[in-house]
């Protein structure tokens, strides 16, 4: 089939996207989007995304050293590892990486609360102060708006995707092609919202400085997930998305 002009559809493309339609640069040929009289913004490259989230990773290895707080490591291949991966295969919604991303949506609504007052505040000043022709405060809001965007919408997402990506992975185990699996797929999506987190929590810290340990402590929770999900989908970062990666 000829996918070479914009208005062909892709079959399956909204299959291993992250739902946000307002983001994303493929809706012409996605056969579920119903467009609307926004503008689409462009996505971010993945290449920007890699390196985001690569900063943000080495901050959060700094200040976890600084704080004597572990990382996990990826796990090994060996029996305890495949018994792991197995038990996690049979119980999608109650496993280890699972509860993680649970765990990280609640933290994350917590730190929401604990700090409305200060995100309010905050964006209150910079609009007012926007408003007298301030470029540099017009930015910093639409910064911070964007990263609470970001971080609100693949709270719930991120959990989905990874339960989806277990609950595929024990279906759907003798699909033909082991990379282009429909589970690795999935685990891919899954991480790529983990990526996007990371810098969005970044920007948090930057500019809110009493929030650094809980934003931190969140993204340790993320870290742990993104390791497990790597030890047990390996050949999800190769799978190729249609439309996203070929």
């Amino acid at each position: 089939m000829d996918i070479s002009t914009p208005k062909t559809k892709i079959p399956g493309i909204f299959n291993y996207c992250d739902r946000w339609c307002e983001r994303c640069q493929m809706t012409s040929r996605c056969e579920i989007f119903i467009p609307d009289e926004k503008e689409m913004n462009t996505e971010e490259s993945l290449a920007v995304v890699h390196e985001n989230f690569s900063k943000t990773m080495s901050m959060l290895v700094n200040w976890a050293k600084k704080n004597n707080v572990p990382l996990e490591d990826l796990q090994k291949e060996d029996p305890a590892w495949a018994a792991r991966r197995e038990y996690n295969k049979l119980h999608a919604r109650t496993n280890i990486t699972s509860k993680l991303a649970l765990d990280y949506r609640k933290k994350a609504a917590d730190i929401r609360a604990k700090y409305a007052k200060e995100l309010n505040v905050f964006k209150t000043n910079l609009e007012n102060r926007a408003e007298l022709g301030l470029k540099g405060d017009s930015e910093i809001v639409r910064e911070v708006h964007h990263a609470m965007e970001t971080i609100m919408w693949y709270e719930t997402q991120i959990p989905v995707k990874i339960t989806m990506a277990y609950m595929s992975f024990g279906q759907l185990e003798n699909e033909t092609s082991e990379i282009q699996s429909h589970y690795n797929g999935v685990a891919k999506v899954a991480l790529l919202c983990i990526e996007k987190c990371f810098p969005a929590w970044e920007i948090l810290i930057k500019h809110f400085p009493e929030m650094e340990d809980d934003c931190w402590n969140c993204l340790v929770l993320l870290d742990r997930a993104r390791k497990l999900l790597l030890a047990d989908f390996p050949n999800a970062p190769k799978f190729i998305r249609p439309g996203f990666d070929d």
